[in-house]
């Protein structure tokens, strides 16, 4: 089993196997190695393959009969995973979209040890999943350093029409629209819930008296 970095030996079990059943290698209602012949397979202990196969039966692509084995449940169509899976199940009539799962802040064991340090993240949680199949195509986990972290919150909310980093007393401006105060307040804990905040400062703008777009330089006579 060739080894990806960064991810535990349970994962990389997991991801060898998924590859195989969305390739067709594996076919639905297909009886999948035994817990023996993996750990063969794979040069891993019972319990690794024994976690790689819960990994698999989360996402649908299992199912695991004790004193049987396990069998591919997945619906059976091939995909090129050449082309990725989105673009491959797309080209394929099955419209593939993405669920967000989660948005917080917090810690992240595995980004402090790829980064070689202790840091406070972004962690989004995003599901591939096609409507057509039923089903999830990928799980996407992200740990952004919190700066970062802050960049990809905001641009993820639709409501954020600017964002400034400032000097001064403020770190950062932004340009908000929001249709009532409902609708402000679930942006607001959106916001304070995905990235930490010391202190938030809000103002409303009644009515636009004036907007444009054009800078006052005359650049014919410069």
């Amino acid at each position: 089993m060739p080894e990806e970095i960064g991810l535990a030996k349970s994962e990389q079990v997991a991801r060898t196997l998924e590859r195989d059943i969305r390739a067709g290698r594996l076919s639905n209602g297909d009886l999948i190695d035994s817990e023996a012949g993996l750990m063969r397979r794979f040069a891993v202990s019972r319990n690794t393959v024994r976690r790689g196969l819960e990994l698999l039966s989360r996402q649908g692509l299992i199912t695991t009969r004790t004193g049987i084995g396990s069998f591919v449940t997945y619906d059976g169509a091939t995909i090129d995973s050449a082309k990725g899976w989105t673009v491959a199940l797309s080209q394929d009539g099955g419209a593939v979209e993405t669920r967000l799962l989660g948005i917080n802040a917090g810690s992240s064991h595995r980004a402090d040890q790829r980064l070689g340090g202790q840091g406070h993240y972004l962690r989004i949680d995003r599901l591939r999943f096609c409507r057509k199949a039923g089903q999830g195509v990928s799980l996407e986990r992200s740990r952004l350093p919190w700066r970062d972290a802050f960049a990809a919150a905001v641009t993820a909310i639709p409501e954020v029409m600017e964002v400034w980093r400032m000097a001064g007393e403020l770190d950062y401006l932004l340009r908000v629209a929001v249709p009532d105060m409902a609708a402000y307040d679930a942006l607001y804990k959106r916001l304070t819930d995905a990235v930490p905040i010391k202190n938030l400062t809000s103002h409303f703008a009644m009515e636009r008296l004036k907007f444009t777009t054009a800078y006052p330089v005359d650049t014919r006579n410069r």
